[in-house]
């Protein structure tokens, strides 16, 4: 059995946009990423006001993990942070 490898197209890049939450709330943004699955790991958040200002960012090395565990630890500090 072999691999059939289909040429791919390039896409354009896509405009990303924050929205503005209702003036009482902070939103929390995570992002996380594994080279390799497992691999080198890390993940990091930002809470932001209704305003767009930052009151709280962090990152964090993982070491060997997959990207599961860097989603979900990336989510788990960043409330934690948020609620201390």
């Amino acid at each position: 059995m072999g691999f059939i490898f289909r040429p791919t197209v390039p896409r354009a890049p896509s405009i990303v946009r924050c929205y503005a939450s209702s003036p009482s709330w902070f939103k929390l943004n995570t992002d996380d990423s594994s080279f390799g699955n497992p691999g080198l790991a890390g993940a990091e958040s930002i809470v932001r006001d209704s305003a767009g200002h930052v009151h709280l960012a962090y990152q964090v090395a993982l070491g060997i993990g997959t990207s599961v565990l860097a989603e979900l630890t990336a989510v788990w500090r960043g409330l934690e942070l948020a609620l201390n």
